[in-house]
């Protein structure tokens, strides 16, 4: 989590607006909104940008999932009870070692994950649902409730934020709308954060932007 206030990103993008506080064309309420979306935007695209070293706790059974907020399995390390490293194996040698039954144990020997769906991984042996793991996962930003929240992502992405919420502004119908400055920032917002140029393109389209610089 970062220490730099959401009220600081804004009266940064106001400025860069022209339109300082309260704001006559851009309302603070909507632009914390614009920053809320930015964030998420950001963490879908780039999942490795929030990252949360944690305790998950185990289901009884195979078949487990992240916490609430969880969004990709990054790795796992070891159980939380004795400090024993678990091995991650692919999904096909786990399935069949998962064919043999076994007796559900506190303990986990081996994980897979399925990329084609990273908030849930499979133990082996099945967990008695008293279990829990070390690991590293990608979480969804929590949603910024007022200016005084400090953003979620690392202080280093400010400035990717500022673009982000400048396109969001820029895009939103009224007297100020500008679909070029719209798509400009959005542009710089995909290239701050590190997307590749054709991630950028798909990801404009998923979200109602023109590609702009990116």
């Amino acid at each position: 989590m970062g220490t730099i206030l959401a009220s600081a990103v804004i009266t940064t993008v106001r400025r860069q607006l022209r339109d300082p506080a309260p704001g006559v064309f851009w309302t603070d309420p909507g632009l914390l909104d614009a920053l809320n979306r930015a964030e998420r935007q950001a963490c879908e695209l780039k999942p490795e940008l929030l990252l949360v070293h944690g305790t998950i706790s185990l289901a009884a059974g195979t078949q487990q999932a992240l916490p609430l907020r969880g969004r990709v399995t990054m790795r796992l390390d070891a159980n939380v009870s004795d400090d024993s490293p678990v091995r991650l194996v692919d999904r096909a040698l786990l399935d069949v070692a998962l064919r043999t039954p076994q007796s559900p144990a506190l303990l986990v020997r081996d994980y897979s994950i399925d990329d084609r769906d990273p908030r849930r991984f499979t133990v082996e042996p099945p967990n008695n649902g008293s279990g829990a793991l070390r690991g590293l996962y990608a979480a969804e930003p929590q949603a910024l409730a007022l200016p005084s929240s400090p953003i979620n992502l690392d202080d280093i992405h400010e400035p990717a934020l500022v673009h982000g919420v400048l396109s969001e502004a820029y895009a939103m119908a009224g007297p100020r709308q500008d679909p070029a400055k719209a798509s400009t920032h959005w542009g710089a917002f995909m290239q701050a954060i590190g997307v590749a140029p054709e991630a950028a393109k798909a990801a404009a389209a998923r979200y109602g932007r023109t590609p702009g610089g990116a």
